[in-house]
């Protein structure tokens, strides 16, 4: 009975000391084998220490481990002084949009290769910049987006675009909310305009080459959008830019001087033969609607009519 007293206790304490140790100590992670990532990255060792770790991204498939994630956000902050600052001063950089980084928490430490992973961004220039995002939709859809430098650069744009349908101080008079006053003699006045499509602008990060950097490029979208087949006429003796207008789409003399304003510059200038004028009518992302109070006089002719009274 004694011996079974002393086998029942020594089966106890051994099992005991097999389980309560993981009620005290947190269970360590495995270690992975093989490599992981573009750099052969290892588990070098496991500890009971959680840590952050970042997995780096790119199109779904993992690029590596950074471990450091201080000496990534200096890196970024070294590359943008060096090579954007110039182009776009006062922003900064982050990954190409076709990356992403994902925070874990770990026990394993992975091998360092944070100055490798570097230098792929560098080779591969997967980078972008910090810029405004411009959506254009309809009945909450979206159906176009471009990116710009700044949102300075998109309003400057946009109002040459609404110049071309209202004239300036009418314009200005509008959007300092300035009261435009009835007609008093004949003739076609603006009295306000409407877009009916929402345009929302925000802040994103796109690469270099797909952001609009100058207000001609913004201007040339919102008259054209992604048309790049422009029309062009060459000017003949003794044209206008009436004569013009009227053969092509109805565009007045105002709207082909703005287009043209590198060769044209007032509207009532004479033109030369062998010029050549754009003449694409507007293919834009918004619809302006312009409304005109117009006061006409008008002759109204009155007809004699001889009505018999049979009452007479």
């Amino acid at each position: 009975m004694k011996n079974l007293i002393a086998v029942t206790i020594c089966l106890v304490l051994s099992i005991a000391i097999v389980i309560v140790p993981s009620f005290f100590y947190p269970s360590f992670e495995g270690i992975e084998a093989g490599t992981v990532g573009n750099f052969n990255q290892t588990v070098e060792v496991t500890t009971s220490d959680v840590h952050k770790i970042y997995k780096l991204y790119e199109d779904q498939k993992l690029i590596g481990i950074i471990k450091d994630k201080t000496y990534m956000d200096e890196h970024l902050k070294t590359v943008y002084k060096e090579k954007y600052a110039s182009m776009f001063p006062n922003t900064h950089i982050g990954i190409a949009d076709n990356m992403y980084l994902v925070e874990e928490m770990s026990t394993n430490v992975y091998t360092d290769v944070d100055a490798e992973i570097m230098q792929y961004l560098d080779d591969h220039s997967l980078y972008s910049v910090a810029c405004k995002s411009i959506s254009f939709s309809d009945n909450n859809e979206e159906y176009a987006r471009i990116f710009v430098k700044s949102e300075d650069i998109y309003q400057e744009a946009l109002q040459k675009y609404l110049s071309y349908f209202i004239d300036e101080d009418t314009l200005e008079a509008i959007h300092e909310h300035h009261a435009i006053s009835n007609l008093t003699e004949y003739g076609v006045m603006t009295m306000g305009f409407k877009i009916n499509e929402t345009i929302q602008i925000a802040d994103a990060y796109a690469s270099v080459k797909d952001i609009k950097t100058t207000e001609e490029e913004v201007l040339h979208y919102l008259s054209y959008g992604d048309n790049e087949n422009l029309v062009y006429y060459t000017v003949e003796e003794g044209d206008t830019l009436d004569s013009i207008g009227l053969q092509n789409y109805g565009l007045t003399a105002e709207q082909l001087m703005r287009i043209n304003q590198d060769v044209i510059k007032d509207s009532s200038q004479p033109l030369t033969a062998g010029t050549k004028l754009c003449v694409t009518y507007f293919t834009s992302p918004i619809d302006v609607y312009v409304y005109k109070q117009r006061l006409q006089k008008e002759t109204l002719f009155y007809k004699t009519s001889v009505l018999e009274d049979n009452t007479v």
